[in-house]
């Protein structure tokens, strides 16, 4: 239904409402608390190609270097709003959720010293979890400082054998240990509309987020209310394997910045408002340029 031509041919504005029509068509009431190790990665996010480690881990190092910052839902602030499915496992039950499961245990299993370890409820028919369609690194970051995991690099970049802690943040042990509200899916949407959502919530990161009283969300599509830089945009619309590449570029960048050199990441994208031309949206330049460098990465 989302795929190919047909997507393509759609308007920025027109998915931009398609995914406002998906939001109220599949959204449980309200907003729901979900503990992170509850929460595994879609395997319909960033192109099936899972969670990026090193993305994981330098969102954990920023964590660790400024501090956990709930969300303020009536301002917006602090980390993303996380959109999830709801899932049980048991194959016959929940077909989707189980397959993404088997991909994520598969990661965890194969590289044990990169990702959060593999939790024992996941082997249990009819434990409740989730699957994330945006904010997967996120909850992954998180499960990281719940399983106490070693960290991959430090403030520096450089390799450490510290682990991370809650201990000294409060915040992020509630975020940890009680969880963090999300907009919460049912599990019957289909494939094609999760991967449909997944797509959009990475092309709609600079778009303001309404949220109602009663909790409705709509994201609005007149206009770009956020400033970026490169590197934001980037991130948004890689692969895992770019993203890995990225951050460790990123990285490499930041050992040159505090030696004194300049910084290839600190030009802000201006703030516009693109009306109602039509054919034309916030971010497609973006889009057009992503498509080019998945598709580059696989010739």
């Amino acid at each position: 239904m989302y795929g190919g031509t047909k997507y393509e041919a759609m308007s920025g504005y027109e998915k931009v409402e398609e995914l406002n029509a998906l939001i109220a068509e599949w959204r449980e009431p309200g907003f729901v608390r979900v503990i992170p190790n509850r929460v595994i990665p879609c395997t319909t996010n960033r192109e099936s190609t899972g969670i990026s480690a090193m993305h994981m881990h330098y969102i954990a190092n920023l964590i660790v270097q400024h501090g956990f910052t709930p969300r303020n839902h009536a301002v917006g602030s602090g980390h993303d709003l996380p959109i999830l499915v709801r899932e049980v496992t048991g194959r016959k039950v929940s077909p989707l959720g189980n397959e993404s499961m088997d991909k994520w245990r598969a990661t965890q299993t194969r590289r044990p010293g990169d990702y959060p370890p593999v939790q024992a409820w996941m082997g249990v028919t009819g434990e409740e979890f989730f699957c994330s369609l945006g904010n997967g690194h996120f909850f992954q970051a998180l499960n990281l400082f719940g399983a106490e995991h070693g960290r991959k690099f430090d403030g520096n970049g450089e390799p450490t054998q510290e682990r991370y802690s809650t201990t000294a943040d409060p915040l992020l042990a509630a975020a940890v240990e009680v969880g963090v509200e999300a907009l919460v899916l049912g599990r019957g949407m289909p494939k094609s509309a999760r991967r449909f959502v997944t797509t959009m919530l990475n092309s709609t990161f600079e778009f303001r987020w309404r949220v109602a009283a009663d909790g409705t969300i709509r994201v609005d599509p007149s206009t770009e209310f956020r400033k970026f830089t490169s590197f934001d945009g980037l991130v948004k619309h890689a692969d895992s394997f770019q993203l890995d590449e990225i951050i460790e570029m990123r990285l490499r960048h930041e050992q040159k910045r505090r030696q004194g050199k300049s910084s290839i990441y600190t030009t802000d994208v201006r703030v516009r408002d693109f009306g109602n031309q039509p054919g034309d949206y916030p971010g497609k330049q973006r889009e057009q340029t992503a498509k080019e460098q998945r598709n580059n990465a696989r010739m």
